[in-house]
């Protein structure tokens, strides 16, 4: 499994699915901060990371594409 459909699982897991990734905006769905904190935790224990406070913003996490090259940015890290 790939990063992009392994973030893909992480955020079904959570409740979101995502039907066309093309079109899809992250941002649409986190209806508050506790569930955008809830997204990140989830992610940092899936590719045991650490998404820095500087990535922490709703408005960065547009598209599963951008969630997808910030997590391999800090793999390769």
């Amino acid at each position: 499994m790939n990063i992009k459909e392994r973030v893909t699982e992480c955020l079904f897991r959570l409740g979101i699915e995502i039907e066309d990734d093309e079109s899809f905006e992250l941002s649409e769905t986190i209806t508050d901060s506790f569930f955008f904190i809830t997204i990140i935790l989830e992610l940092e224990q899936e590719f045991d990371i650490e998404i820095p406070d500087d990535y922490l913003s709703i408005d960065l996490f547009q598209s599963i594409d951008h969630l997808t090259e910030i997590i391999t940015e800090k793999l390769i890290k």
